[in-house]
């Protein structure tokens, strides 16, 4: 656990630990401007009535959050925390104090996963205020908090995942890989093969629970992609195949620590 303390204070003053609270804005802003000009479509304004609802709230950021903003995030936030290590040579100072070199790396993956707690909270907070500012009305805090914690569940493999492919071969392939994942997660998602694109888990997971289509569209009533027995699924194989890429990049962590 102290290992784990270290790693969450080295990052304390540092802008990296600031872009964890700013990631979310550029979503939140958007669904407030897509709400001002729902507001003032001649539909809305012949009925006097705003048609924005909590439900088109939660299926426009809970659409995006988990298909483009998290993805690209998560490269991001790789990049700038091996540039930090690198930067003040910390995976070698450590190393030169007998560390052992998969738990290095596995209390950096822990303390990532803990971190990007910060962006989904921020971004659920955000959401309330939007939605008594725009709607009113009951807040559907029950919905809010799980949508989140799946959002934050379903991405955590491409945290170890992007944090090697940074750590062995640069910025260009983690974010070339990120990118294509995010078009693979939106075009795979409603497909049959999606339980074999981990890009396509968050926002297949989080389609039934929302009521919209990967594609943005809301579904209608009787539609396959209702079925919340995906949910489960989608959970599971998250949560499995992110301590295979945890302990399976700590082993390839360990073998080019010692190569170095």
């Amino acid at each position: 656990m102290n290992s784990i303390a270290v790693e969450i204070l080295k990052y304390r003053r540092t802008f990296l630990k600031k872009m964890f609270f700013l990631i979310p804005i550029l979503p939140l802003i958007l669904t407030v401007m897509i709400a001002i000009i729902s507001a003032n479509t001649k539909e809305a304004i012949a009925a006097h009535n705003n048609t924005f609802t909590w439900d088109k709230i939660f299926g426009l950021i809970f659409n995006w959050w988990p298909a483009v903003f998290l993805p690209i995030s998560i490269a991001l936030l790789a990049m700038m925390i091996i540039n930090t290590e690198n930067e003040g040579r910390n995976f070698e100072a450590q190393l030169i104090h007998n560390i052992v070199p998969q738990k290095l790396w596995i209390n950096k993956i822990i303390v990532f996963a803990i971190y990007m707690i910060i962006p989904n909270l921020c971004l659920a907070i955000g959401l309330t205020i939007i939605g008594i500012m725009l709607v009113g009305g009951p807040i559907p805090i029950v919905d809010l908090v799980r949508d989140d914690l799946f959002c934050w569940v379903c991405l955590l493999p491409l945290l170890p995942l992007h944090l090697i492919l940074d750590y062995l071969w640069g910025h260009l392939l983690n974010f070339s890989v990120a990118i294509m994942g995010a078009f693979s997660g939106m075009y795979f998602a409603a497909r049959s093969f999606w339980l074999f694109d981990p890009w396509t888990w968050g926002i297949r997971v989080l389609s039934p629970l929302i009521g919209v289509h990967p594609n943005g569209t809301k579904l209608m009533a009787g539609d396959a992609l209702l079925n919340t027995s995906v949910v489960p699924v989608g959970v599971s194989l998250a949560v499995g195949l992110f301590v295979v890429l945890t302990f399976g990049s700590a082993a390839i962590f360990k073998k080019e620590s010692i190569l170095k």
